[in-house]
């Protein structure tokens, strides 16, 4: 059960570190959201990562960006079809571009499940 104000730890290799959700699609007076909803939030914590040297470059995240992302993790119970719950230690998201596809590849962590029903099963690789 996401709500709004919710802070989530992002869960991609990009640089943000926090984001404190504000918005959550799906409807006008939609009061919670869950594993594989969409929400849209500000980043509030960011890594510190030296500048970028020769041949690399950096994607930057500044603190206070708004963007969308999939929740991909939840520490409320959430219940399978088999009947069994599953719960993380940490609310966590993964940051989408404006055209809804995945801003960085690489997944921190597992994911629930719960993701296979939803359009976005061909980004995750691996589930709980």
């Amino acid at each position: 059960m996401i709500q709004r104000l919710t802070w989530l730890k992002v869960a991609d290799s990009s640089q943000a570190q926090w984001l404190k959700t504000f918005h959550l699609y799906g409807g006008f007076s939609r009061a919670v959201s869950a594993v594989g909803d969409l929400v849209r939030g500000s980043v509030r914590v960011i890594q510190a990562i030296p500048d970028p040297y020769k041949g690399f470059t950096v994607r930057r995240i500044n603190k206070g960006r708004i963007l969308a992302g999939i929740i991909i993790r939840q520490t409320y119970k959430a219940q399978l079809k088999s009947t069994t719950t599953v719960q993380a230690k940490t609310n966590g998201v993964v940051i989408l571009k404006d055209d809804r596809s995945v801003l960085i590849k690489h997944v921190v962590g597992p994911c629930f499940s719960l993701l296979r029903k939803r359009k976005f099963i061909t980004l995750f690789r691996t589930f709980v």
